[in-house]
């Protein structure tokens, strides 16, 4: 889940002629206002506007349209971790820019029932990925020699003659990419019997 802020008609092309706004990182599990320091987009104060038990987790920053570059993708995301670390928290939809901090609470109290749910979902939990890489020089190679039906086929192949044709070729790797993907399946299979006794929630 990310929280998104309702659609603006029209905002300043430029910063310097936008009026000053909140810039949405998270929304937290919080009922007071807390400090996270200038860590926010151009160095932006971060802190959390509260509205009962959840509170939205904002800097100042123009009403503009926010560019994905470096400079800005890089303190966002930052803030983020930061928050989570502290807080259980709902990332936002990068580059959403309230007006003031009365409309972040009329967003918060719209949508309060949904992000209470899912906040205290959260709580006490922490996401982790697995990732699973095959440390073999050749992959192709990896998956004939593992399959001996793809290893006779190979040897049958080269043995009627010196090379194999494009078609025979073509034939060859359909073949081991539908191997290769049963085998990924099958680690897949494993991982998710390694893990599910301990988490409480997949997603592959």
């Amino acid at each position: 889940m990310t929280i998104e802020m309702p659609a603006r008609d029209v905002l300043p092309e430029k910063e310097e002629e936008a009026p000053r706004g909140k810039f949405l990182y998270a929304v937290i599990l919080s009922d007071r206002e807390r400090e996270f320091g200038p860590i926010g987009l151009e160095g932006g104060r971060v802190y959390s506007i509260p509205y009962q038990d959840i509170a939205a987790v904002v800097s100042d920053y123009p009403v503009t349209e926010i560019k994905f570059l470096r400079k800005n993708l890089s303190p966002y995301h930052l803030t983020i971790r930061r928050v989570s670390q502290e807080c259980t928290a709902i990332p936002a939809k990068f580059g959403q820019v309230a007006n003031d901090a009365d409309k972040v609470r009329r967003v918060l109290k719209a949508n309060y029932d949904e992000l209470k749910e899912e906040l205290i979902r959260l709580q006490d939990k922490v996401e982790m990925g697995l990732k699973v890489s095959w440390a073999v020089e050749n992959v192709f190679e990896y998956v004939v020699e593992e399959s001996s039906g793809l290893r006779h086929l190979r040897d049958r192949l080269l043995k009627s003659s010196a090379s194999l044709t494009r078609q025979q070729r073509i034939d060859i790797g359909a073949l081991v990419y539908d191997k290769l993907n049963e085998m990924k399946n099958a680690i897949t299979e494993k991982a998710i019997t390694l893990v599910q006794d301990s988490v409480e929630e997949l997603e592959i």
